[in-house]
């Protein structure tokens, strides 16, 4: 109960609040989505897998029915026989219709090979091993999911970088315009920087609106592909990135190399069951006691095919030397995907550092340039293109910091 009151208090507070951060959007989505309920029927696939197992040796009882008429020697005679067997054990009752003879019996039949090689415990062994692949491949198809879910809030935060940057001068802009509308009519200022600073300014105008609706349609890619409703929703920038993080990607590949080393045992456990299977002959004890005349009957039976090809063992054999090189493959491959990380990582610090410093170079330009378009040194359209070149710096700036936030939540998801 305390934890189901917990949940309803993060999702009310989230609905009122309307503030999300990305690791509030990710909350959300584990608690409903499509990989949930996916879950849920590979893990109803995984019981009866178990309960199949579990029932190898004592799956139901068996009834066997069996009878026959003759006629030898002018005499007519009938055979009928019914046996039910459960586990290793049976029941028997036979009649004759011409001697009027009728037997009942009880036994017990023993597979002596299955005893000393269980195909049970054989199943069991590889059922576990098949187990933890599933539920790596379901958490991997989760992350996978959410990995998509951080790129489109990227995406999201990207589109908010320009839209804030036009916001912001979209005041700028129309006092800009105000004041060259009435030097233009003064006779102070020229009629093509007049046309400029009114082409500016509806230009900003119409390119809010197209922001604001690609907003919403992200909006609505984010209720379609995940299962979240954020209409009316803030969702909070990436926090600013350390930029000396010290980067541990030791986990990197964990869960292939998990799903190899499973699969191995897998080939291992059966190449050690066919080997011992076509070791052995297969040998059967029963015993039969015959109610009746109070007898009893013991039977054994062995049986061994020789010179056989047993293509089973061979191609488990074959199956370990595969794995032998798919693990060298694997591990190579990691330390390569290591590298591409760590190169990656490096290089994003690297721009968001030469980016943050031609910002800051861009932002002087332009508070020089406007310093001298007022007092007359430069056009307005010499003042714009600087204004232009500091708002692109400073949008590069801040999506490349988007970028590196991004991949390092991303990374908590890939292993």
């Amino acid at each position: 109960m305390k934890k189901q009151a917990l949940t309803f208090i993060l999702i009310s507070s989230f609905l009122f609040s309307k503030e999300y951060n990305i690791s509030d959007v990710i909350n959300l989505y584990n608690q409903d989505n499509y990989e949930k309920e996916y879950i849920i029927i590979e893990e109803m696939k995984l019981d009866n897998q178990l309960q199949n197992i579990n029932t190898l040796e004592a799956n139901g009882l068996e009834a066997i029915w069996k009878n026959s008429y003759s006629t030898l020697a002018n005499k007519n005679q009938g055979d009928s026989n019914l046996r039910l067997n459960y586990n290793d054990f049976n029941i028997q009752t036979s009649y004759n219709s011409l001697s009027e003879d009728s037997t009942f019996s009880v036994g017990l039949e023993k597979d002596i090979k299955n005893l000393i090689y269980s195909e049970k415990k054989y199943k069991l062994q590889t059922y576990e091993e098949a187990k933890k692949i599933t539920l790596i491949n379901l958490e991997d198809k989760t992350d996978n999911k959410i990995i998509s879910l951080i790129g489109l809030y990227k995406n999201y935060q990207d589109i908010n970088v320009e839209l804030s940057i036009l916001e912001r001068d979209k005041e700028r802009l129309n006092n800009e315009y105000s004041k060259i509308k009435i030097a233009y009519e003064l006779g102070a200022d020229t009629e093509l920087n007049l046309e400029y600073a009114k082409l500016r300014y509806d230009n900003n105008l119409e390119e809010i609106e197209l922001l604001k609706k690609d907003i919403e349609l992200l909006t609505n890619q984010f209720e379609k592909s995940f299962k979240l409703d954020l209409n009316n929703a803030t969702l909070l920038p990436f926090e600013k990135p350390d930029l000396n993080y010290q980067l541990n990607i030791d986990y990197i590949g964990s869960h292939d190399l998990s799903i190899l080393e499973s699969e191995k045992r897998n080939a291992l456990f059966n190449n050690e069951y066919e080997k011992h299977l076509d070791k052995l002959p297969n040998m059967k004890l029963g015993a039969d006691y015959y109610v009746d005349s109070n007898d009893w009957q013991l039977n054994f039976t062995i049986s061994k095919t020789f010179a056989s090809y047993n293509s089973s063992k061979i191609q488990s054999e074959i199956d370990l030397k595969e794995f032998e090189i798919k693990e060298r493959e694997l591990k190579e491959s990691i330390k390569l995907q290591k590298l591409e990380i760590q190169t990656k990582y490096n290089s994003l610090v690297r721009n968001i550092q030469n980016l943050k410093r031609e910002m800051e170079v861009k932002k002087m330009e332009y508070l020089i340039e406007q310093k001298r378009y007022e007092i007359g040194k430069i056009d307005y359209i010499s003042y714009i293109e600087a204004s232009d070149n500091f708002k692109l710096a400073e949008s590069n700036y801040l999506k490349k910091e988007n970028e590196l936030s991004a991949f390092l939540l991303e990374l908590n998801y890939k292993k």
